[in-house]
């Protein structure tokens, strides 16, 4: 069954004008576009079409999609093909592989329902990205992406040591999100911020009455019904949740710098003129639905997870207390005698020397080290196994040298 949230919650959300131009019926030139977005060497979904068919299609292939998308769009409901999924699982390459927690589950899905899906995510992003998205979040925005979280952070905590100022960076997880979140309430966000019905009854369409095959090797499941939860490999669901993310993070506290663009950059007498800097509040680094949040003071960053895990809860979300970690970046030559402590639900997180955030590794001394020599080591390993497979054979030394 679906996760219940508080009516109340939900009702006190303001409501922001209506985005009448959302209601427009996908054009042939939109759908066009789409289509050439699509990413060629992926899995199809039951049907078997791969994307490369529709990006090689003929004329009269998008007249036809263009007619079934304008019927969808008058009725408001897919077809049953584009709900349905066949569940793959993928080993996240690390720990121990009997371990269902070290799979993940990716959906995958219909096509011609993928190049529907995108019409609207290109909407909707063109539509709420500046409105509504938080300044922090970097999924599947255009023109951001995980390098420009990665700098932020490193940026954060090369100025913690330069001002001298602590620096507390905490990796929240929520358990197990896309297979929890509340359908419910990520279908009345959107409406709150001013999506039209109409878009969202074809949105809400694509989960109701949703069928599902696992498959592993060879072997496929019966179908079952999924009634809760979002698809991971749905390309709507990282924009739905960072909509939820954008309601979820009130909060106010963080850790501040100073910055300035322009000419002079490299004239460090300007960062003293009030006129010449600006103040950022920098509280959250997210990707989508993946969170990390930080803060200068230790108060501060209690504060701030007291308040995420309050309106985490409110969504029918809980913060995973085993896989949520501290990291404390000190004043350069003053450690704290005693490793500081925060607390989610009442239970301590632990405090480490560094953790791995949208893969890069997030350390209390800044040292990349950790993440150079590693990366060196699979180089040299991806050579190795590229030397065995190609180099030692001469016909095709002489093959790779012709071309």
């Amino acid at each position: 069954m679906d996760s219940i949230v508080d009516e109340e919650l939900i009702n006190g959300l303001s409501q922001r004008d209506v985005l009448e131009e959302l209601s427009v019926v996908p054009s042939n030139a939109e759908i066009k576009m789409t289509i050439k977005q699509l990413t060629n060497g992926k899995s199809s979904g039951n049907d078997g079409i791969l994307a490369e068919i529709y990006k090689c299609g003929s004329s009269l292939l998008l007249r036809k999609l263009c007619e079934l998308f304008s019927l969808i769009w008058e009725l408001g409901s897919v077809p049953q093909e584009f709900k349905d999924a066949s569940i793959v699982h993928l080993y996240k390459n690390k720990s121990n592989k009997c371990e269902c927690d070290n799979y993940r589950g990716i959906s995958l899905l219909c096509v011609a329902g993928k190049i529907l899906r995108m019409v609207i995510l290109n909407r909707l992003n063109d539509a709420l990205d500046i409105l509504v998205l938080l300044e922090s979040q970097c999924g599947f925005r255009a023109g951001r992406g995980t390098v420009n979280i990665i700098f932020s952070q490193r940026q954060l905590q090369e100025k913690g040591l330069e001002h001298k100022r602590d620096l507390f960076v905490t990796s929240v997880d929520l358990t197990k999100i896309f297979d929890t979140v509340s359908r419910g309430a990520l279908w009345v966000v959107p409406g709150k911020l001013g999506v039209l019905e109409k878009v969202l009854d074809v949105i809400i369409s694509f989960h109701q009455g949703m069928m599902a095959s696992t498959r592993s090797g060879e072997e496929v499941s019966d179908y079952s019904q999924f009634q809760m939860g979002q698809k991971k490999g749905c390309v709507l669901a990282p924009l739905l949740f960072a909509l939820y993310f954008s309601v979820i993070l009130s909060i106010r506290e963080g850790a501040k710098f100073a910055y300035k663009t322009g000419g002079g950059l490299f004239n460090q007498q300007r960062f003293k003129a009030k006129t010449k800097t600006l103040v950022q509040t920098v509280r959250d680094l997210l990707l989508s639905d993946d969170c990390a949040l930080v803060a200068h003071i230790l108060e501060d960053m209690q504060w701030i997870l007291d308040n995420f895990s309050r309106a985490s809860k409110a969504f029918r979300l809980n913060i995973s207390i085993k896989k949520t970690e501290l990291v404390h970046q000190p004043i350069r030559d003053h450690p704290p005698a005693v490793p500081p402590t925060v607390y989610a639900d009442g239970k301590a997180l632990k405090t480490v020397s560094s953790f791995i955030y949208l893969g890069s590794i997030v350390s209390n001394d800044i040292k990349v080290n950790k993440e150079i020599e590693p990366r060196m080591g699979k180089a040299s390993s991806a050579f190795g196994k590229l030397y065995h497979r190609l180099l030692e054979q001469p016909q095709r030394i002489v093959e790779s040298e012709s071309l």
